[in-house]
């Protein structure tokens, strides 16, 4: 993964005096933000707390699950609820005893 950020940085240098920082949205700058503290201090905040209380084989494993599940939850959660819901086999009326008529 080093490697692969080197060479980015390396192929990624020559044109940095071209972007216009200054031109960029907001929304680009929370982005970055978060992904700086949100994601990666909270991530491995959490992951050095799991390791002291499972111990790092079991902490590792959920390093990884835990970014597929926040993957559906946040991002696919809603489509696939939405999906879900329109395949699901639809329902006649309620069975079972009529209420008692009000008098």
């Amino acid at each position: 993964m080093g490697s692969g950020a080197v060479l980015l940085g390396v192929l990624a240098v020559p044109d940095l005096g071209e972007v216009d920082w200054g031109a960029l949205p907001t929304s680009v700058w929370l982005n970055v933000a978060y992904l700086a503290v949100g994601a990666a201090a909270v991530a491995n905040l959490l992951y050095y707390r799991g390791v002291a209380d499972v111990g790092p084989a079991a902490a590792s494993l959920m390093m990884f699950l835990v970014a597929c599940m926040l993957g559906v939850l946040v991002r696919g959660g809603w489509e696939l609820t939405r999906a879900l819901r329109e395949r699901a086999p639809r329902r006649g009326p309620r069975r079972g005893p009529r209420p008692l008529p009000v008098d």
